[in-house]
């Protein structure tokens, strides 16, 4: 289960020694992770290519080898006490070809259920090509590019008739603590157009360096909780039956569904 903290009437000064340990932790864990993703781009990719042909090989090995990665990662990461994570029926994840929409509070919840999920496939910004770390990682894996327009929705149906599990974050961005999240339509159309019921997974984090606007290499003063909670599938039929020859209505009422759904259980608010 890894660190779970100081013992219990620490005095100040432990429990600062005990943040600054976590701190440190902190960067390691992440230098670690950046090491990791320039690696896959020195060794990783070539060996791929070298020993598989097929594009779709590639990809469902380089989808295997960030799983087991990043599951290490979050091993690290608990291990040193940098954080603490619970996974609540992740069971349901075990079966292939899910639509997963999760709200999005710090900057690992890909990395947390990724580590999980087998065959995780996800959208991503072509900026992130851009990015000398973490274009790796999406090449090797084959992600979804979320401005291909109509080959972006085709892509994410080949993905999952494949099998694959397709992560979606309907905020776009990490929301900051203790705002009640606001979805975009796009997951709502992705689920409408592609006819996927949606598996929701509920983020939940303490205060976190790992927030919006935190400074992820500074430990917070309380180590770092977060629960990861699957729920019951939501069928999008009721939706397409109720506008059968309007799908953006219907991807604009089921969008409403969830944002309500997720800021109920979240915050106890119906934003």
């Amino acid at each position: 289960m890894g660190a779970s903290g100081p013992p219990l009437g620490m005095g100040p000064h432990m429990n600062l020694l005990w943040r600054g340990w976590r701190t440190l932790a902190t960067i390691f864990c992440f230098a670690v992770f950046a090491m990791g993703g320039a690696l896959l781009g020195a060794f990783g990719i070539p060996m791929v290519r070298l020993i598989l042909r097929k594009a779709d090989s590639r990809h469902r090995a380089g989808r295997w080898l960030i799983q087991r990665g990043f599951h290490l990662f979050v091993l690290m990461m608990r291990g040193t006490g940098v954080l603490r994570v619970r996974y609540e029926g992740m069971e349901a994840l075990r079966t292939r070809g899910r639509l997963v929409m999760a709200n999005h509070p710090t900057l690992i919840d890909f990395v947390l259920l990724a580590s999980v999920i087998p065959q995780a496939d996800c959208f991503v910004k072509s900026a992130l090509l851009n990015d000398w770390f973490k274009r790796w990682p999406v090449l090797l894996a084959g992600y979804i590019r979320n401005d291909q327009g109509e080959s972006t929705m085709a892509r994410c149906r080949e993905s999952l008739d494949s099998g694959n599990n397709v992560i979606i974050f309907p905020e776009g961005t990490r929301t900051p603590p203790g705002m009640p999240v606001k979805f975009r339509t796009g997951a709502a159309q992705v689920a409408v157009r592609t006819h996927q019921n949606v598996t929701p997974v509920f983020i939940k984090s303490t205060a976190s360096n790992l927030h919006k606007g935190g400074a992820w290499y500074l430990a917070p003063e309380r180590q770092v909780r977060i629960t990861l909670r699957v729920m019951e599938d939501i069928s999008i039929r009721p939706f397409l039956a109720a506008r059968p020859d309007q799908p953006a209505l219907a991807a604009r009422d089921l969008n409403d569904h969830l944002q309500h759904y997720f800021n109920k259980d979240l915050f106890g608010v119906s934003a």
